[in-house]
């Protein structure tokens, strides 16, 4: 998986990884996905943060379906979010 070079690039990875868990049958990781879309024409700082939780608890809920490709994509993904928020010079909250 290369950098994503936009929001709408994440947005399509979000995207693809919400159907994904919709035909899985995991409802509430894929309404989890869904709410943080809808920040995506609003700060980028937030919409960033939406994304990094809700992929936080796509992992930290580990659905049968998850395959550990697809989960190495997801932690490089939520690895990025951390870089990104590290070059800003903020910090991402662990949503715990």
């Amino acid at each position: 998986m290369i950098p994503f070079r936009s929001n709408e690039d994440l947005q399509s990875f979000v995207d693809e990884l919400r159907g994904f868990l919709q035909s899985s049958g995991e409802v509430d990781l894929t309404d989890l996905l869904s709410h943080a879309r809808r920040f995506i024409s609003g700060p980028e700082a937030e919409y960033l943060h939406e994304v990094y939780l809700a992929l936080k608890r796509v992992l930290a809920s580990r659905p049968a379906a998850l395959s550990g490709e697809r989960e190495d994509e997801i932690q490089q993904v939520v690895r990025q979010i951390d870089e990104t928020f590290g070059s800003w010079g903020t910090a991402v909250e662990s949503g715990k």
